[in-house]
């Protein structure tokens, strides 16, 4: 089971499942445990995005951030005018599911999980 449904599948003793949602539309604070025998990575998935985001290399990481200018989803040709990310690169993230491709070649950032903003943008300078 992916680790986000295990960490909120805890918590259905306590809330109804409309409460964990609303929850989570606060944030991932929810999406933890104090479980011993678990690996750092998996015992919150702000630790578990972490670990992915480390195993980026710069020049992932840069390009990445960049996305934050986007608000939903962006095609191919916008990610590469904006970050001047080859196509390579891209697939790279793909690869790595930091990023997927709906029908219609509309590249995503996966649910939930949105790019960090970089020093110095504004939400209004954000593009749909």
């Amino acid at each position: 089971m992916p680790l986000a449904l295990e960490l909120a599948a805890a918590w259905v003793d306590t809330l109804t499942v409309a409460e964990i949602a609303a929850e989570l539309q606060q944030g991932l604070d929810l999406l933890e445990t104090e479980m011993r025998g678990l690996p750092q990575r998996h015992r919150s998935m702000r630790a578990a995005i972490a670990s992915s985001w480390q195993k980026l290399n710069d020049n992932e990481q840069a390009m990445f951030a960049q996305f934050a200018v986007f608000r939903g989803g962006y095609t191919r040709e916008a990610a590469q005018a904006v970050t001047s990310a080859s196509l390579r690169l891209l697939g790279k993230l793909v690869n790595k599911s930091w990023m997927q491709f709906e029908e219609g070649e509309r590249p995503l950032p996966p649910p939930r999980i949105n790019p960090p903003i970089p020093p110095g943008t504004t939400g209004s300078q954000r593009h749909n």
